[in-house]
């Protein structure tokens, strides 16, 4: 009889591996290797297990349900993880999504595999079992001696295993199939008053603050005290928010305390705050300044320092049983984000490493106390873990981090309910895409369609184009209709905003080496190695830009570090040959800086992006020649002529145009009628070589899912 194949109980024969053949290529599944000849093809953990589970249908159409289930089991994954999964197999076995040479896509169902397989080695036969003797005994009088013995050591047994051995793990049960919005906007942290979530919906250069049931229902508007009211926590007794008042979303917010049910609100003395949170009892807050953790009475007195961080600190929460509080710090200098925990004075503060990423954030506990759920972000993409903390009993110790959901889509910012049964969370996919904006016949043209870009720029001559892929984050240089396409800069490495040398020979980015912040990077149009524009400096460096005649950069060093030295913050010029560099004055805190195309002008923006500053060389100072409530931008025309810029706070998310010497900018474009279809965003990114406008359309914000969970 063949053996199936998993082994069956008392086999003790080894079951050899299929090796599978299927056109150029040949698979070994338990040595996990794909080969094309002698080469060995490098495939992600699941894609190998789609080729595999494809590989053993032969030809049979499999599922897109079959395969997430198979692939992903007891792990929440979006369809587009799948068909990311997917693409990224293609292109390892050399075919696209045209080709579907071997892999069949069919519309709506699922996916084939298109060529013939050999099996070279099928299982080999397990030995059959003999039979067991079973002796019989010399009296009847000594069985019930054996049976109470056999039950001791079964009680006894089992009661070592269950001391000794793991809790199955947390798992999500089941996902939402349909989302509470499509619109969030996860600048405004997840808020539960233990029926509802609360949370923000953006459209254009509106918001709106939203309630949902957690049992499931109708998502609705709700009044609000400011045209922009935040969120930020809510008492323990769901009686009072604590809310932020904003116009802009790089500013400290005025803080208010607002009635759930309605009523005007409070000013907390001058407290002005980036986050806060609630004390267990509803007679204090810690909010968060700058670098300080502060702690001030619901009044407005008493405010004090809580805790000096080195970095920014945000999403503070406090233990259930109010002994000690965790929060998120991100720093800029080494550009790690971790969970930190301190005792509820303050005292003690240490990071804690859960899954060992560079990158941890956004943790919660549930009401209860037992498991805390937090994000962890693997090669750029964030997924949602949980953890059990201390307990008592049998299971005193604490738990290993389990993984939660897997795939492409971010999801982040986990708030569990209903003392841990369900969990709702941001999903973050990345569903917007670059057009070509006309000026003159108002018409919209898809720039690069199909790819998820970034951010991208066209060279000089308007025939390549460089871009920055979404989630990724790899640099890729190809002609402007996207073929040709080289990879310059690949994971784990990132790049960035790139800006083309007036040559068309090199990329100026700015991206990230594994463990080291962001930096300003330069590399060849045509690939090969990554240099730094400022090598030997610490801190970020943004926003790298190209001199007109390509002798020089300009970059950003430290624009949000103020506790950096002076002549280690601003804006610098930096010698290509000699990595020089030499600061502009009163530049601190400035970014984006931009030659004009024809040398004449240099224009850089204020941090809070409120302002367009114009360099005056003559006068050695800054003169403000743009303002708004939030800028994006700015470009450059061709000709020099006009500097773009847009208010994406203000309605329509207007574009303006400034020409050097006049005092007033125009209004250029609007995204009004786009926004009135569908659209949720409309950002500026850049302007072609002939004069259209690049811009940015975001058709869905992120999604908010619920989640049953099973947290044993």
């Amino acid at each position: 009889m063949n053996a199936s194949k998993s082994s069956q109980i008392g086999d003790t024969g080894p079951i050899c591996s299929p090796i599978y053949e299927f056109g150029q290529f040949r698979l070994d599944r338990d040595n996990r290797l794909l080969q094309r000849g002698e080469e060995t093809i490098a495939l992600t953990p699941k894609a190998f297990d789609v080729l595999v589970f494809l590989l053993e249908r032969q030809g049979r159409l499999v599922t897109k349900d079959e395969l997430m289930k198979a692939v992903w089991p007891e792990t929440f994954v979006c369809e587009s993880n799948l068909t990311q999964t997917i693409f990224m197999l293609r292109k390892a076995l050399g075919e696209s999504a045209s080709e579907q040479r071997l892999i069949v896509t069919v519309p709506g169902r699922g996916y084939r595999l298109a060529t013939a397989v050999r099996i070279l080695n099928s299982p080999a036969d397990g030995p059959t079992n003999p039979k067991g003797i079973v002796n019989g005994g010399n009296g009847a009088a000594h069985w019930k001696v054996w049976a109470v013995a056999v039950l001791a050591t079964a009680i006894v047994f089992t009661v070592l295993f269950r001391a000794s051995s793991p809790l199955p793990s947390p798992k999500i049960q089941r996902a939402t199939q349909m989302p509470v919005s499509v619109g969030a906007d996860p600048w405004q942290h997840l808020v539960s008053d233990g029926s509802r979530i609360f949370f923000l919906e953006r459209q254009g250069d509106r918001s709106y603050l939203m309630e949902t049931p957690i049992a499931g229902g109708e998502t609705r508007r709700i009044a609000k005290p400011f045209p922009g009211t935040h969120i930020f926590d809510i008492t323990r007794d769901n009686s009072e928010f604590l809310i932020g008042e904003f116009e802009t979303r790089t500013s400290p917010e005025a803080l208010w305390i607002w009635p759930v049910k309605g009523g005007a609100p409070v000013r907390v003395g001058q407290t002005f705050a980036t986050h806060a949170t609630w004390t267990p009892d509803g007679q204090e807050i810690l909010y968060v300044n700058g670098q300080d953790i502060r702690r001030v009475h619901r009044d407005g007195t008493d405010d004090r320092l809580f805790l000096h961080t080195t970095g920014y600190p945000d999403w503070i929460r406090f233990s259930p049983n109010g002994a000690g509080i965790r929060f998120t710090l991100f720093d800029l200098n080494t550009d790690v984000v971790e969970i930190w925990e301190a005792e509820s004075n303050g005292h003690n503060a240490h990071p804690i490493k859960l899954t060992g990423d560079r990158h941890e954030c956004c943790g919660n506990w549930t009401d209860d106390g037992r498991y805390f759920l937090y994000t962890a972000y693997t090669n750029n993409i964030a997924n949602l873990w949980a953890v059990r903390e201390r307990g008592t009993g049998l299971h005193a110790g604490a738990g290993r981090p389990v993984q939660l959901t897997s795939g492409a889509n971010a999801l982040f910012q986990a708030t569990p309910v209903l003392g841990g049964k369900r969990m709702f969370s941001f999903v973050q996919e990345a569903a917007h895409e670059l057009a070509r904006y006309d000026l003159q016949t108002h018409q919209f043209t898809a720039i690069l369609p199909g790819k998820q870009v970034a951010t991208m720029a066209f060279d000089p001559g308007g025939h390549r184009v460089a871009y920055h892929l979404y989630p990724d984050g790899s640099l890729w240089v190809s002609r402007s209709d996207g073929s040709e396409a080289i990879e310059v800069v690949t994971p784990p490495n990132t790049g960035g905003n790139p800006r083309w040398s007036p040559d068309g020979e090199r990329i100026a980015f700015e991206g990230r080496k594994p463990g080291q912040p962001i930096r300003a990077l330069v590399v060849r149009a045509n690939g090969g190695p990554i240099e730094d524009v400022l090598p030997g400096r610490s801190g970020p460096q943004s926003l790298p830009t190209w001199s007109p005649d390509g002798k020089s950069l300009a970059v950003a060093l430290n624009v949000f570090a103020t506790d950096a030295a002076p002549d280690e913050r601003g804006i610098f010029l930096v010698d290509w040959q000699t990595r020089q560099a030499v600061k502009f004055e009163r530049s601190e805190g400035l970014t984006d800086p931009l030659w004009s195309p024809d040398g004449k002008y240099f224009v850089a923006r204020s941090p809070d992006n409120r302002d367009i500053l114009l360099w005056v060389a003559a006068a050695k100072q800054w003169k403000v020649i743009a303002r708004g409530k939030q800028l994006a931008g700015p470009v450059w025309s061709g000709d020099s002529k006009y500097l773009y810029f847009q208010d994406v706070l203000e309605t329509g998310e207007p574009i303006y145009r400034l020409q050097m010497g006049k005092a007033q900018p125009e209004r250029a474009a609007s995204c009004e009628a786009v926004l009135a279809n569908g659209i949720r965003r409309c950002v500026l990114h850049a302007i072609t070589p002939d004069g259209a406008l690049v811009l940015s359309l975001f058709r869905t914000g992120a999604r908010i899912h619920a989640f049953e969970l099973d947290l044993p």
